[in-house]
């Protein structure tokens, strides 16, 4: 049985985060037998734990990348000094453990550190948590002679750091690790721009792209639990409170709730303009509902739906709102049932690619991710809302549903596509653990 320690929260209210730990779970079980364990701030562990299982463990302890503070509406503000104590501590029990786990196990009682001790490999770097600030986790890896993997993360940056320090610890993490895999073409550059050597650093979709649907009986369910009509084409939306797309749309308006006004009546134009040119039945589905209350994106939805309320009170009848939680593989599930899909949160569409759902990406320049995945990736159409030409996003969304049979067919080559590259990612981490283990014996 090989022991996984993933080393960095994964907010499984977040259902686009919850995907990926799905993926990277689905990728080790091609590997073998598999323990894995998951770091989790005290915040949000009790989520965590109800929602992840029995079959993932989830542990707190140090907190090496500040979440507990970060998820505060107003964050303090850490002195380099207290920093470097948490690394301090990271790197001191590295050392004991060097010199004997067992010694390192009676005196340290954090869990995160002793589950460090005992596992056979660590992996870090998810998402988009592939920066400089993992130096610290390869270096403790490196000082306990443990494997460490970076696998299916990514970095939103662009060129070289000013800071030649910065380039030194990314080459030093990406050098040390067992393996290196990235979610798209801009974080791999970016990585080389910084001096990585390019063989470490190898191109594969997203592990969220293996998360497995629900099963078909339990998406009707769904549909009867909401209401949803069975016999209706559905169109699922998925707008975003919080992140970057929330904040850099309209970037002309600075004003927080002034943008999100901006923002409510984009999505109410557009929803007004599919009601009238389409006979879908419209589906709000909710992709994340925490572990910030400002990342909640049924807020947003409940706002525009109010708004649609107001404007046409008979086209309630035919939107549905969830509000209610389900799972990744459940949304899945349902965005699979779905014929269309526009959205603002990249996972979800990632969701939506790989079960060949038709989908549309509305975003940001700012958005990386979401232009080199979700569009030079995936192939499918992105528009950015920075400044917005909505009269040119209508006449786009209508074409994109007037086509979405001809794109389905293109869509199911590229869903066996994406998922026949996943694997490829899963079996050459297979084969680099193995190696590791073949020279520990």
């Amino acid at each position: 049985m090989l022991n996984v320690v993933i080393a960095e929260p994964i907010p499984s209210l977040n259902k686009g985060e919850a995907a990926i730990l799905r993926g990277i779970q689905e990728s080790l079980n091609i590997y073998g037998d598999v323990n894995l364990t998951v770091y989790s701030p005290s915040c949000w562990i009790n989520d965590d734990r109800k929602r992840y299982g029995d079959e993932i463990k989830i542990v707190d302890g140090l907190d090496l990348w500040d979440v507990e503070n970060l998820s505060l509406e107003r964050p303090k503000r850490r002195s380099r000094i207290y920093s470097l104590q948490i690394k301090g501590k990271l790197l001191g029990f590295s050392l004991i453990v060097r010199l004997s786990k067992r010694l390192a196990s009676y005196f340290v009682k954090d869990n995160l550190l002793k589950s460090l001790a005992n596992a056979d490999l660590i992996m870090a770097g998810h998402n988009g948590g592939l920066g400089y600030h993992l130096f610290w986790i390869v270096l403790a890896a490196k000082i306990m002679n443990k494997p460490i993997a970076l696998f299916g993360g990514g970095n939103d940056l662009k060129g070289r750091h000013k800071k030649v320090r910065v380039c030194k610890m990314l080459q030093f993490a990406v050098h040390n690790s067992i393996i290196c895999t990235v979610r798209d073409e801009n974080s791999k550059n970016y990585l080389i721009a910084n001096g990585v050597n390019p063989d470490k650093v190898h191109v594969f979709p997203d592990p969220a792209v293996l998360l497995k649907p629900c099963s078909v009986e339990r998406v009707n369910e769904i549909i009867k639990i909401e209401g949803i009509p069975e016999q209706k084409p559905l169109l699922g939306l998925i707008p975003v409170r919080g992140g970057i797309v929330f904040e850099k749309s309209f970037s002309y308006e600075k004003n927080p709730d002034k943008k999100h006004k901006l923002r409510v009546k984009l999505w109410v134009d557009l929803l007004l303009h599919l009601l009238d040119i389409t006979d879908a039945h419209f589906v709000f589905i909710p992709h994340c509902i925490g572990s910030y209350f400002k990342f909640d994106d049924r807020l947003m939805m409940k706002d525009i739906y109010k708004d649609i309320y107001n404007e046409i009170p008979k086209g309630k009848d035919r939107i549905t709102l969830i509000t209610n939680e389900y799972s990744e593989s459940e949304l899945k599930g349902l965005i699979k049932q779905c014929e269309f899909i526009l959205g603002e949160r990249a996972h979800a569409l990632i969701a939506a690619v790989s079960v060949a759902t038709p989908c549309f990406a509305l975003t940001v320049e700012e958005d990386l991710r979401m232009h080199y995945i979700i569009n030079k990736m995936f192939g499918r159409k992105t528009f950015n809302l920075n400044n917005p030409d909505i009269e040119k996003l209508k006449t786009t969304l209508a074409e994109e549903w007037n086509n979405r049979k001809t794109i389905k067919l293109e869509m199911i080559k590229k869903a066996n596509q994406i998922h026949h590259e996943a694997i490829k990612a899963a079996l050459m981490l297979k084969e680099k653990i193995e190696t590791i283990l073949h020279k520990n014996e």
